[in-house]
């Protein structure tokens, strides 16, 4: 009686090796997870979609001014006393671009911070970083340089291992939001002062700082940012291309009047470093990033 039972134990035997093949599989899977073991072919996909997909023209209602090797020969040593964004953003005056922003910090006081601050207020565009130690403290612009600025954004960069940028930060303390959006917010203002809504090329319907707090639950009680947490908002970035082949103006060019306003008019700007050594922002069309 026993023995004619042996067919049917090797039959579900038989049934049963999928279920604990799948199973052990689906551990193996979630293991290579927690260690990251995928996250090297991920990142390679993610570099093969881009460069299959081919790099697109950036828009153009967006320009750089970079501070580069041109303009250390030509106006001294980095970094600059404050005196040299004042006389930038006197020479942007009559241009009238729609927001300049600042990927700089400025959080030590200067004696050339009144003047800085005065420009700050008569162009009313104006959009100051704030940065982040590597302790999580945050860095905010000296108190005269905060009151001057149209708009504050963080500008706090999250690379992967790969050293490749993908995504940054919505907001920092649920409350700043990233130096872009704080941008295009500042964008959006001055278009509303200068254009009607059927002229506007963007929408205005909802301001960006709006999108971030609409996404935060409730502040957090130190203004300090966690960048271990996974629980952040994150804006996922669509590149067009390399940030090297995006519009761009060398710092002393434009200082020196040499670039046409006409290139800057309701324009964003963002003023920030492309020097040898300084902090690269890499793309996935860029060929040999870190590792």
């Amino acid at each position: 009686m026993a023995r004619s039972q042996w067919p049917k134990q090797i039959l579900r035997w038989r049934n049963s090796k999928p279920l604990l093949q799948g199973a052990v599989f689906s551990l193996l899977v979630l293991a290579f997870l927690k260690l990251g073991a995928w996250q090297p072919a991920e990142q390679f996909t993610y570099k093969l979609l881009y460069r299959l997909q081919g790099e697109r023209d950036w828009d153009d209602r967006i320009a750089l001014i970079t501070i580069d090797e041109a303009s250390v020969q030509a106006l001294g040593r980095y970094p600059w006393p404050r005196q040299r964004y004042q006389d930038l953003l006197e020479q942007l005056l009559p241009a009238q671009p729609g927001a300049i922003g600042f990927n700089i910090l400025f959080p030590e006081s200067t004696p050339a911070d009144e003047g800085f601050a005065a420009a700050l207020e008569d162009n009313g565009n104006g959009v100051l970083a704030i940065g982040a130690t590597t302790q999580g403290e945050l860095l905010f612009p000296t108190p005269v340089l905060e009151q001057a600025a149209a708009n504050l954004g963080h500008a706090d960069k999250r690379s992967d291992g790969d050293g490749i940028t993908r995504y940054s930060y919505l907001s920092l303390n649920n409350e700043i939001p990233t130096l872009g959006l704080a941008l295009l917010e500042t964008y959006k203002d001055q278009l509303n002062n200068t254009l009607t809504p059927d002229n506007a090329v963007i929408n205005l319907e909802q301001p960006p700082r709006q999108v971030a707090q609409s996404i935060a639950l409730e502040p957090l009680e130190n203004p300090e940012l966690n960048r271990d947490s996974e629980d952040q908002p994150k804006l996922w970035v669509n590149w067009p291309g390399s940030a090297a082949h995006a519009p761009q103006y060398s710092f002393v060019d434009v200082l020196e009047g040499k670039v046409s306003g006409d290139a800057f008019r309701n324009k964003i700007l963002l003023v920030g470093v492309t020097l040898t050594g300084a902090d690269p922002l890499y793309t996935p069309f860029d060929q040999s990033p870190p590792a």
